[in-house]
């Protein structure tokens, strides 16, 4: 019977990702690269000869948490003794938080009668048996996870830089606009502006939200949903939709509620908590990035203003 029952575990973080730029590849380069890496260095040792081996990624997943679907199937492996190593590439592709890194290392691996190998790092934990990992295992895990942190800021900093240059970075162009031949730039979209100033016209002449919706309605105005599956059929977004939505008050709220008719650009409305997280927060009005004057408007600023003026809040 084999001594070990061993899983592989490989994660690539958005920055590896490669498929989108590669076409007719299967998988990232960083996913073969780490694969061939911990396969050879199990092959080269005979005590792992016959072993079982599963594999475990996790694609686009954060290394400053441990929220990450494989890993957690993994892990109730280990829990449940059908798997007692675990190899990576290196520590950083485990996790970059080095409290929790240190946690699974000294306690709870250990509990588990779990064996850990990071390659690169020519680490094992079977080398530090009564101990702990030592100082350089420490400063290791120290370093990766400053530099994570560091590395985020810096690229945050340079995104908010181009923003505030009103540069568009955002992937979902609001109904009525769409992106022009010019990177970053937004532009009319002729048919679905029709809609858009139809609305800001209602508003401007005294109609509430709700009697905008069944205007809309009763004209058969096509909804952004159904403009986006006519425009893209085979996207996954919004396949999941009836064939026809009508307009709500909420809906038409939101039209008139969109400075970026006016020709704004307006960018950085909500932030991650934390370095790594995926739950975000509402940023101030007066902390967003707003850039007037990078499109043709579908109305002018004082139209845009009066329509806010006229419209009544939903109850």
């Amino acid at each position: 019977m084999a001594k070990y029952s061993i899983g592989i575990y490989i994660r690539l973080s958005l920055a590896d990702i490669d498929l989108s730029r590669k076409e007719g590849k299967t998988e990232s380069e960083s996913i073969t690269n780490q694969r061939a890496l911990i396969n050879r260095y199990l092959d080269k040792h005979e005590e792992f000869e016959g072993c079982p081996r599963e594999e475990f990624f996790d694609d686009g997943y954060s290394g400053t948490n441990f929220a990450r679907p494989s890993f957690e199937k993994m892990m109730e492996k280990v829990k449940k003794g059908k798997i007692n190593l675990i190899a990576v590439k290196d520590f950083s592709r485990f996790g970059r938080d080095y409290i929790e890194l240190g946690d699974y290392l000294e306690r709870i691996f250990p509990f588990l009668g779990v064996r850990f190998i990071s390659v690169n790092d020519s680490y094992d934990s079977d080398d530090y048996k009564g101990t702990t990992g030592g100082m350089d295992v420490v400063l290791k895990n120290i370093v990766y996870d400053y530099y994570s942190k560091d590395l985020s800021d810096k690229v945050t900093t340079s995104k908010y830089a181009i923003m505030k240059r009103g540069v568009y970075q955002g992937g979902h162009v609001p109904f009525g606009l769409r992106k022009s031949a010019v990177k970053g730039k937004l532009e009319t979209d002729p048919e679905a502006a029709q809609v858009v100033r139809k609305v800001f016209d209602l508003a401007i002449s005294g109609k509430g939200t709700g009697e905008i919706a069944r205007t809309l309605n009763s004209d058969g105005d096509f909804t952004p949903s159904d403009y986006f599956k006519k425009k893209n059929p085979q996207a996954k977004k919004f396949k999941l939709k009836t064939e026809r939505k009508e307009w709500s008050s909420i809906m038409v709220l939101n039209i008139i509620r969109q400075e970026m008719y006016y020709g704004a650009i307006v960018q950085h409305k909500r932030q991650r908590i934390t370095v790594g997280s995926k739950h975000t927060a509402v940023v101030p009005k007066e902390e967003q990035f707003i850039v007037e004057n990078q499109h043709e408007g579908i109305v002018t600023k004082e139209e845009w203003t009066a329509a806010q003026a006229a419209i009544r809040p939903i109850p």
